[in-house]
Parts: C-alpha cells; sequence; structure tokens
C-alpha cells in the first residue's frame, strides 16, 4: 500500500497460524523491512477470523496519516474493522498499491478497486480481462493469482491507473 516503488512501501500480511488469523502490517524502507519484520501483529477478532482457503473481503484505507483495514468474510455479521494506526513516522505519503508473498505464500484476488480520498475510482478490475496489470501474477479464468515467492513486490503501474481515468483500461 502507498508504494513509492519495489523498495519503499507498507505491506499488509494476511495469515494463518493455526486456528488463528493475523493481520501482520510491514514497513518496507530504502529496500528492507523497518525492525526486521512486522511493526505488530493484530489478532483477527473471532467475528471476522478465516482460514487457509477461505474467501475474505479486505479493504485496506488510507487516509491522511491513518491507516484502517476492514475483514469482511462471508457467512459472518459483516465487516468488522481489525486495525487503525497512524503510521506518519514513516512517511509514505503516496504511492501505488500491489502484491508481495513469502515463500510459502500465495492467494486468489476476485477484484480490485483503488479509490482516491474523494471516493473517486482510480483502477477497478474484476480480473475478467485477459489485460494482466501485474508482471508477477497470471489471470485465469477471471482470477488474479499472486503467485509464491513474489519477494520484490508486483506494483500496479502509475499508468495503467492513468489508462483507467482516461478511459483506455477497465
Amino acid at each position: 500500500v502507498r508504494a513509492k516503488d519495489a523498495k519503499n512501501f507498507y505491506m499488509w500480511q494476511f495469515k494463518v497460524e493455526g486456528d488463528k488469523a493475523y493481520l501482520c502490517p510491514h514497513v518496507y524502507k530504502d529496500g528492507k523491512f523497518v525492525n526486521n519484520s512486522s511493526i505488530d501483529k493484530v489478532e483477527i477478532p473471532a467475528n471476522a477470523a478465516f482460514g487457509i482457503g477461505d474467501t475474505v473481503k479486505a479493504e485496506i484505507a488510507c487516509k491522511g496519516n491513518t491507516i484502517t483495514t476492514t475483514i469482511d468474510v462471508p457467512g459472518t455479521e459483516g465487516a468488522v474493522v481489525v486495525d487503525t494506526r497512524d503510521v506518519s513516522e514513516y512517511g509514505f505519503e503516496e504511492g501505488t498499491v500491489g502484491f508481495r508473498t513469502g515463500g510459502s505464500e500465495s492467494g486468489k484476488v476476485y477484484s480490485m478497486y483503488v479509490l482516491d480520498e474523494d471516493n473517486a475510482r482510480l483502477y477497478r478490475s474484476n480480473f475478467k480481462a485477459k489485460e494482466n496489470p501485474f508482471s508477477k501474477c497470471s489471470i485465469s479464468d477471471g482470477v488474479l493469482a499472486v503467485t509464491k515467492a513474489i519477494s520484490t513486490g508486483d506494483l500496479l503501474n502509475r499508468e495503467t491507473v492513468k489508462d483507467f481515468n482516461s478511459g483506455a483500461s477497465g
């Protein structure tokens, strides 16, 4: 989130350990993780918890210096805010979005959208088109496959966002 480039970004990791789900926010600055790991580990509350293979709607809202994370698991009571944090000390005020995975992590994305602070749509995809804005991921049958070991990040190109806004993509 707010990726200036592949060496400077916030990374929100969702993971499952045993029967618990976690959000692990990270800061990657100048090509290194700050504190060599996540800035902290937040246990997802039981009313929004998920397991390996579950479909989850995650919203990461960046407004000013605050990032709020909301999880919505189908079949539960609805969207739950699981984390709100001030990130002003790290200095990433703008940037693009993307995906990063470790050696054993992977995921599937069924749709994605990026909004500006006024909720105007900057980018949207349900991944049904053949066009793939992420060079290290693949698209098949309307699903973006985020493969294992994308260690340098796979960022949504700012030109793709500009093309979307001019009507050339979508």
